[in-house]
């Protein structure tokens, strides 16, 4: 744990005596930070088991209004200023509630940044929210029902996104083989046949909470079109054509 108090002294005399931050027994049990002044941080290290969005609830108490705070996860913010509501007291606890904060797994350093000065902090819980959106995907390359050659190099590419998180794979399929997978936009690949025939194209894209979109079914046209024939030969005029004898 790190922090940033503007004065020396732990207040409360609680907990951790000899450091800075303001500590005092919580009347629901345990500690809570307190004396919070405009400017002051506090940091922790987390582990995230699993990216997503999370509801924050911080457990606030307060005598007064117009107390704010904001969250940063690796030095970039990761909520708005939240105003903390006034409780009525000092000790009389309720729950804040940040909702849709977008975290990356792994073990990171959390700050909480004090905004404007006047209220106490006992615990924080982090909730996993439910992906309720549906990613979406197009495919934007090729274009319905146009002719390509054989051996053609073509370009098969999707314009995927996510609503309510992001967009893990983007998988593409050609008559129900899978050509690919990108995880990372522009998603695309290269493609080509040679053998004549209609291919049917559909890509399928994958959210942070494994949910699926699959796009609509673009069909395609090769041919030999454009292809040169084999050249033919001829027998020259005043010359015949007949069995050689060995």
């Amino acid at each position: 744990m790190a922090y940033h108090d503007l004065d020396a002294t732990n207040n409360g005399g609680q907990y951790r005596g000899s450091e800075g931050v303001d500590i005092e027994s919580c009347s629901e049990g345990g500690y809570n930070v307190g004396w919070i002044s405009t400017g002051e941080w506090i940091e922790y290290t987390v582990r995230v088991q699993s990216a997503g969005k999370y509801t924050v609830r911080m457990r606030v108490a307060s005598t007064i209004t117009g107390g704010t705070v904001h969250l940063s996860f690796k030095d970039q913010p990761a909520t708005a200023v939240t105003t903390v509501p006034n409780t009525g007291d000092w000790q009389q606890y309720v729950w804040l509630d940040i909702p849709s904060v977008q975290l990356d797994s792994g073990v990171q350093v959390m700050r909480l940044s004090v905004d404007n000065t006047g209220y106490n902090v006992t615990s924080m819980l982090f909730i996993k929210e439910i992906d309720t959106e549906f990613p979406s995907i197009t495919l934007t390359s090729p274009v319905e029902g146009s002719e390509h050659s054989l051996g053609e190099q073509i370009t098969i590419s999707a314009d995927a996104s996510d609503a309510d998180g992001v967009v893990r794979k983007v998988e593409f399929y050609c008559n129900t083989q899978l050509l690919a997978v990108d995880t990372l936009a522009p998603y695309e690949t290269i493609w080509s046949s040679d053998l004549p025939g209609s291919f049917r194209f559909v890509a399928i894209a994958t959210d942070d909470s494994n949910a699926s979109t699959q796009s609509d079914t673009v069909e395609i046209l090769v041919t030999t079109a454009g292809i040169p024939e084999s050249p033919l030969y001829s027998v020259p005029h005043g010359f015949y054509s007949s069995p050689l004898d060995l």
